[in-house]
């Protein structure tokens, strides 16, 4: 009896070995990683070095197609760049133009601000730049909504610090508010433009308001 008892209570004793918490994904990549064709409005912040400006941000996209206005100091009151797949064009608040291959170029050349606009291009609706299995999953983490909160890739660390609440035309939860950090990979050899000095801290931050369907074709005639 008394051996009864003690293996029983052996048993009562044992506890089942902890389970690890299931991974968390993202409930809808593959939707948007479909949107190609949007509108967003808001506001785009750079900071280089201690040297820091802001401009509000209207972003059209068409697939490969791209028209980006800034508004305000930053911009110079306003500057517009058109962009496809095959190269970019930038018209300044002087009347002035610019052109090459990329648009983080173009605003890098005319105004000393360097912001990764290709990656962007996914990074803005909550994806990576490389595809949804890029990057191995210590590279990025999730909130309890499966939507991403930090990111690393390209060089760049992206933090997800707000997201809407789906209430847009897409009816999908989109970034809100994203933060840019660059590690020295994207800082190595670059040399503000207007002050003439390496730039060792670059951060990029966006803070979005309103996400909406592109109305009709995206034209892309000279700025």
């Amino acid at each position: 009896m008394a051996a009864a008892v003690m293996a029983a209570a052996g048993c009562a004793g044992k506890t089942a070995a902890p389970t690890a918490p299931a991974a968390v994904t993202d409930p809808a990549p593959s939707a948007r990683a479909k949107l190609v064709r949007w509108e967003l409005q808001g506001k785009l912040g750079v900071r280089t070095n201690d040297i820091g400006g802001a401009a509000s941000l209207l972003w059209r996209r068409d697939g490969a197609r791209h028209h980006i206005e800034l508004f305000g100091p930053f911009g110079s009151n306003r500057m517009v760049i058109k962009q496809d797949k095959h190269s970019a064009a930038l018209r300044d608040g002087a009347n002035q133009t610019w052109r090459a291959k990329t648009a983080r170029e173009l605003l890098f050349q005319s105004a000393g601000w360097h912001v990764p606009f290709e990656e962007l291009t996914r990074w803005v609706v909550g994806l990576p730049a490389g595809g949804e299995g890029e990057g191995g999953g210590e590279n990025k983490t999730r909130d309890a909504a499966g939507n991403l909160s930090m990111l690393r890739e390209a060089g760049w660390t992206v933090r997800y610090l707000a997201w809407d609440d789906a209430r847009n035309e897409f009816n999908l939860a989109l970034p809100r508010t994203v933060y840019l950090s660059a590690s020295p990979l994207v800082t190595a050899g670059l040399v503000h433009e207007k002050s003439g000095r390496p730039v060792e801290r670059l951060e990029v931050r966006l803070a979005l308001r309103q996400w909406r369907r592109l109305a009709g074709e995206l034209t892309l005639a000279a700025p």
